[in-house]
């Protein structure tokens, strides 16, 4: 009897594959006005932001099942040890759902401008962390592909396609491109879990 390991992993990033889209693509294109679009989301709660913590969570979990993946079958310790970099910008990154939560709670009591301070900082520390998220992004691309014939076709792919959405990243303005581009890295991601599967023999 047989069982594959990183079944799950692959059937999570399908569901993020589909969620990434529709949330960030919904904030990019929903409005003419995304400062105006930031200020309600960060000042009120709802299903954005339980959607915005479960593709935070989805995303921790594939980047640290594919660190154990490489542990199992590769010796590649920079893009075990960039994958969990990434997991931690992730975790930092969706910690600022506790900004909504405060603001929701007790903005009512707290002036405009102070309010719009509040908003600036969030956003800056954002913008911070997903730019250190990119740079181990690319410090794992580097490292896949410098891997050789130790790393399948799907995972150089994955990591050629994987430096583009970095540096889309770090430019800020192309990152709207990575509401189409990383929804196929994490197809990519799906197919390589699948073909990566563990067959563990059953006595």
């Amino acid at each position: 009897m047989t069982t594959n390991t990183y079944g799950l992993p692959a059937i999570a990033a399908v569901v993020l594959a589909i969620l990434y889209p529709w949330y960030w693509g919904t904030a990019f294109m929903g409005t003419a006005d995304f400062v105006q679009q930031f200020r309600h989301d960060l000042t009120t709660l709802g299903l954005s932001d339980a959607l915005f913590v479960f593709i935070g969570v989805l995303e921790i979990y594939l980047y640290l099942s594919l660190r154990r993946l490489l542990a199992d079958k590769l010796n590649l310790e920079t893009a075990r040890l960039a994958l969990l970099l990434m997991a931690v910008a992730v975790g930092v990154f969706q910690a600022t759902v506790l900004v909504d939560v405060f603001l929701a709670l007790f903005g009512a009591g707290i002036a405009e401008g102070m309010i719009d301070l509040v908003l600036m900082n969030t956003a800056f520390v954002a913008l911070a962390v997903l730019f250190v998220y990119a740079v181990f992004a690319l410090m794992l691309s580097v490292s896949l592909l410098r891997s050789g014939r130790s790393v399948t076709a799907v995972l150089k792919v994955f990591a050629g396609l994987l430096i583009i959405i970095s540096l889309f990243q770090i430019t800020v303005v192309l990152s709207v491109f990575n509401v189409v581009l990383f929804p196929v890295a994490m197809l990519l991601l799906a197919f390589y879990f699948l073909r990566s599967q563990e067959m563990v023999e059953v006595v």
